[in-house]
């Protein structure tokens, strides 16, 4: 139990320390919050290029890859991202929504925290080889948002005629740092892994530290972009995207993962990553979609912070299911 506390003990803290940064400064310190957007790249620069791309790398060093089955991880990911972008859609057509909201719905659908909450979870629930593991389910991760999700949100953006480049698009993916590091870092341990060099020690304690500090400072960063507009107003929308959050998409990576036969791997060990990661909340990026291509940005807001509330009552019984 003890590990349940401390995964909502971060993300709780990191959420609202940024939050409360934020309101700070917006009424008692303008100097300060208009240097807010870029303390917050400098925090995910730090989470994600520094602690979460030194974790990747420690990780995959000691983890066995010698069931194949574990191959299909990254196309179970894939395949929850997408569907989750089609229920999304659904939900848009069922309730008639305008296409600044349809496109909203499928970011809010698609995108998963699976990184920072998701890797928090995962670490503290399973363990570091169980984190090692969720590298692998989000590999296409980024293929997905950058060159799927994020092309048809700007479908639905009012100022979407004659404004999407495909080329200049690409090389925007590929020239990501953030992409670039993230790839190093797993192509990194697979080469330490199959070098048959042993892993120090020492590297046992760095990983326990750099886990929870980057997910912290990661959801400081997203506290202090976190603006809450009309909540009442989209609380349907929010209800509805947390249930296919939470019910629909665990469900059917469960499923798919018994039909495969993850749960004889392993012992059971990718299955329960598939399903802890596939019971994640809305990810930070539909917001960043919503603001960027001009969608419904208080809708996205709203999903984003009814998911992420919903953790409380989540994340238990994701612990009783995965004892």
């Amino acid at each position: 139990m003890a590990s349940l506390f401390l995964s909502l003990l971060i993300i709780s803290a990191g959420i609202t320390t940024g939050f409360s940064l934020r309101r700070w400064a917006k009424y008692r310190h303008q100097r300060f919050f208009a240097a807010i957007p870029r303390l917050r790249k400098r925090l995910q620069k730090i989470a994600l290029l520094g602690f979460f791309s030194l974790a990747f790398l420690i990780a995959i060093w000691k983890v066995s890859f010698a069931d194949t089955a574990l191959l299909v991880l990254p196309l179970i990911g894939a395949g929850i991202y997408l569907l989750g972008g089609i229920l999304g859609f659904l939900v848009a057509r069922i309730n008639g929504c305008r296409p600044r909201q349809t496109g909203t719905l499928i970011c809010c659908g698609s995108m998963t925290n699976t990184g920072a909450i998701g890797g928090l979870v995962i670490y503290i629930f399973l363990g570091e080889l169980a984190f090692a593991l969720i590298v692998l389910y989000k590999l296409f991760e980024e293929a997905v948002y950058y060159g799927i999700i994020f092309p048809i949100a700007k479908g639905y953006s009012k100022h979407a005629a004659g404004t999407f480049k495909p080329i200049q698009h690409v090389i925007g993916i590929v020239t990501d740092p953030f992409i670039v590091v993230s790839l190093c870092a797993f192509f990194g341990g697979i080469v330490l892994n199959l070098s048959g060099i042993e892993r120090p020690r020492l590297f046992d304690t760095v990983s326990l530290l750099c886990v929870p500090t980057g997910t912290f400072l990661l959801l400081v960063s997203i506290g202090l972009g976190l603006e809450i507009g009309n909540l009442r107003q989209h609380a349907k929308f929010g209800a509805t995207i947390s249930a296919v959050k939470f019910l629909v998409l665990p469900a059917t990576a469960y499923f798919v993962s018994r039909l495969i036969g993850l749960d004889e791997v392993g012992n059971g060990l990718p299955m329960k990553v598939v399903l802890v990661a596939s019971s994640m909340p809305v990810g930070f990026n539909a917001i960043v979609a919503a603001s960027i291509y001009d969608l419904d940005l208080d809708l996205a807001n709203t999903c984003w912070l009814f998911s992420t509330c919903l953790l409380i009552v989540v994340l238990p019984w994701l612990f009783f299911l995965v004892h």
